[in-house]
């Protein structure tokens, strides 16, 4: 009886059998390989290690940009080069003290330099949103705060106004990036249960850094250093911006993946193109939160940069270092309490799903 031979593997050659289930065996090491390991910036860039960095980078950005509040009148008296003022100088008063001036800026000159950032910072805004859907997001931040890091030391080193002018112009171009890629990485990468405190998380740097500003640059100046808070913030954004170089965030080759995916799933022409970007007029929630932002930007801004001498000019408090650091305290606390409040009520509520909760945190 001639016995049933087994059924032949079709990887069999001769008497060797080679089982394709197993890696293949590296005959100058006899080693088999290992698995494909990790990117190593994602096994380093955890979520929250991205997050508070992003944070962190928030804070010395409002740091910068509230700053001018206490150094408002070395300004008014240490950056007249080149500026047309006008004759007979003024009188500053800090501290209690009167000293006379020759060469003094206007309060239009010095409103304009506050002005100027925002400039800077609309016109740098759609720039960006356009160059990130092309560009490496974590490059783009790299250049940009470097770019923030050298119009914050000019800011510090210039004597001149049309050169200051310029200096805040370039900052808030810096910040325009910033501000197209942290909030909506920080969106995406957040747990769903917890998108609006970890974006409150981050909004928190807009009270603390206000008030790092206000105070740092109020107590600088009363000890004849207004400069040197200029030139530490730089220097504390330069490692900043190295990570961000190093970071996975927004990564080139996803994007391209996405262009890709949309192109081959819907074909548009460029009017379509243009035509779907218009609707966004048409959205009702997201123009009423553009046109409240942009009315609370208008009143706070007026009101911040002109609040130190305000309060010293009434009465409120004549030390020029009490005056900073209790403006920038209530800009703290109170900014703080209603980020982390909205924020939390959002969670809570299930914000996004039904509108009636997101126009309740907007009020």
């Amino acid at each position: 009886m001639v016995e049933a031979l087994p059924p032949m593997n079709p990887t069999t050659t001769g008497h060797v059998t080679k089982d394709m289930s197993q890696p293949l065996m590296n005959p100058a090491t006899n080693h088999q390989p290992s698995a494909p390991s990790q990117d190593w910036r994602s096994r380093l860039y955890t979520p929250k290690l991205l997050l508070w960095m992003l944070s962190i980078i928030n804070v010395l950005n409002y740091c910068d940009r509230y700053l001018i509040t206490g150094v408002l009148d070395d300004l008014q008296s240490g950056s007249t080069d080149g500026a047309n003022v006008p004759a007979g100088g003024c009188n500053i008063t800090s501290n209690g003290t009167t000293r006379h001036f020759d060469r003094c800026l206007t309060s239009s000159q010095q409103g304009l330099i506050a002005s100027i950032f925002m400039i800077g910072f609309l016109v740098g805004s759609p720039i960006f949103a356009i160059l990130v859907k092309w560009c490496s997001s974590a490059k783009l931040l790299f250049c940009s705060l470097l770019l923030w890091c050298g119009a914050v030391l000019l800011t510090g080193s210039t004597s001149n106004y049309y050169v200051l002018l310029c200096a805040r112009g370039l900052s808030g171009i810096g910040e325009a990036a910033f501000g197209c890629i942290a909030p909506p990485f920080i969106n995406k990468i957040a747990p769903p249960d917890r998108k609006g405190v970890w974006l409150a998380i981050y909004f928190c740097g807009v009270p603390i850094g206000s008030a790092l500003g206000i105070g740092s640059g109020g107590f600088a100046s009363a000890a004849g250093a207004w400069r040197v808070p200029f030139f530490v913030e730089a220097c504390a954004m330069v490692p900043l911006a190295l990570l961000c170089y190093w970071s996975p965030i927004g990564r080139r080759s996803e994007k391209r993946a996405a262009r890709i995916a949309a192109t081959t799933a819907v074909h548009e022409s460029t009017m379509d193109k243009l035509l779907n970007h218009l609707t966004v007029f048409r959205n009702s929630r997201y123009m009423l939160m553009v046109f409240g932002y942009a009315a609370f930007t208008w009143c706070i801004g007026g009101l911040v940069l002109w609040s130190i001498k305000f309060i010293q000019n009434v009465g409120i408090q004549s030390n020029k270092t009490s005056a900073s650091f209790t403006m920038g305290g209530i800009t703290a606390v109170a900014g703080l309490l209603g980020t982390v409040l909205g924020g939390t009520v959002l969670d809570k509520f299930s914000a996004g799903k039904d509108p009636r909760w997101d126009c309740l945190c907007w009020w």
